[in-house]
């Protein structure tokens, strides 16, 4: 039967190899939370095209109620029964676009948080670099 003490392994360093392996960490830990950063920003960037693009959505809303509300100056003539389905339809899908809007809004807010501390991460590491090295 093993004991716990039969499944370690030892190896020695010295004081070099040490200071070395304990560089090589730091740096490595430094590149994965510049990776961290980077996948951040483009998340980013994508929230704000995503926010671009609600706006667009919202403006062409709005040009359509103003043409609608143009129509009514113009003389009025009956729409097809399917045409009256089509557009109730695409109102129930934008009420539903805003409602994720919403809840996407709160999560860029908590991840903003996040972002600091992987800054503050970063510093300290940057840190224990230099007095190493």
């Amino acid at each position: 039967m093993k004991t716990k003490n039969d499944s370690l392994i030892h190896v020695k360093l010295d004081y070099e190899e040490a200071v070395q392996s304990r560089k090589d960490i730091l740096l490595t830990e430094s590149e994965l939370i510049k990776s961290v950063q980077a996948i951040r920003k483009y998340k980013e960037l994508r929230m704000k095209e995503i926010a671009m693009k609600l706006e667009l959505i919202k403006r062409v809303r709005d040009f359509r109620t103003q043409w609608r509300n143009t129509r009514h100056l113009l003389p009025s003539m009956e729409l097809p029964k399917i045409v009256e389905e089509f557009e109730e339809g695409k109102h129930k899908k934008e009420h539903h676009k805003e409602h994720k809007k919403e809840k996407h809004h709160e999560a860029k807010i908590k991840e903003e948080k996040h972002h600091d501390n992987l800054e503050l991460q970063l510093r300290e590491i940057q840190e224990k670099l230099n007095r190493l090295g």
